[in-house]
């Protein structure tokens, strides 16, 4: 770790332990325009991609693991690690069986007109409402070669420590864009030749029988309620996934899956 500054911390009324549990906390996240990373593999993901790390906090508990050495010779050395005792750790970590690592990685700004003027897939997320959810579909966005995110106003914070932990870094891959309001996606969308596809599960049209195109939107509903009406007031298409046995649904973050992948294999 030659080269990063190397701080220790014992009390929890530092200012950066301050911060750190403020950005637990949407209002904050976007204040300081800042989000979490906890646990050495999704970390050492956002380092790959240049994932815009700030800073470190390191348990005293895990610092000799050689694992915790390694990573903390990937940081940059514009990078401040800072060392906690466990418990102090410990009041800042959202985890159970924590690793004992922590990072804040700033967020990046980035434009809806120019994402929506590309021409590559798109995902909508429109509602979600679980974490779990929403970091598989940015996880499995990333994966299929999507460009981009876009979360209406109204979905879970795509940056919620519980989100970016289920997307395995997959925030870094892509251009997000959030609290999007659907008037505003409406202009945009007038404004160009992509088109916005809906999955529900009572569409006669089928994925199967659906020509999809490069510079479509994919939108994903709410996990309880589906699409909402608004949505459905914009010119769109509908397609769903024929479910042959007798349960009645599927989880939105596989059926999201199953048709992104499906987007990449037939464009």
């Amino acid at each position: 770790m030659a080269g990063n500054t190397f701080i220790e911390l014992s009390s929890n009324q530092n200012q950066n332990i301050k911060r750190i549990r403020k950005l637990k906390r949407k209002k904050y996240r976007e204040e300081f325009q800042e989000f979490i990373l906890e646990g050495s593999q999704i970390i050492e993901a956002a380092i790959s991609m240049a994932g815009n790390i700030k800073e470190v906090y390191i348990s005293k508990e895990v610092y000799r693991d050689e694992n915790i050495q390694k990573l903390i010779d990937l940081f940059d050395e514009s990078v401040d690690i800072y060392m906690l005792e466990p418990g102090l750790f410990a009041e800042i970590s959202e985890t159970v069986n924590s690793q004992g690592v922590i990072a804040v990685a700033g967020i990046r700004d980035y434009a809806l007109e120019s994402l929506i003027a590309s021409n590559s897939p798109l995902l909508l997320l429109a509602g979600l409402q679980d974490p779990g959810n929403a970091g598989t579909l940015i996880r499995s966005a990333s994966a299929a070669g999507f460009t981009g995110v876009i979360a209406l106003k109204g979905t879970v914070d795509i940056y919620n420590p519980k989100v970016i932990r289920a997307s395995m870094a997959g925030v870094f891959d892509l251009e997000l864009i959030k609290n999007v309001e659907i008037e505003t996606l409406k202009r945009k969308l007038n404004y160009s030749s992509r088109r916005l596809i809906l999955a529900e599960p009572d569409a006669e049209k089928t994925y199967y029988d659906f020509d999809f195109r490069e510079d479509d939107i994919l939108a994903i509903g709410n996990e309880a309620r589906g699409i909402s009406d608004e949505l459905f007031g914009l010119d769109h298409q509908s397609i769903s996934i024929p479910i042959r046995g007798k349960i009645e649904s599927i989880n939105a973050a596989m059926a999201g899956t199953i048709l992104m992948f499906e987007m990449v294999r037939s464009i």
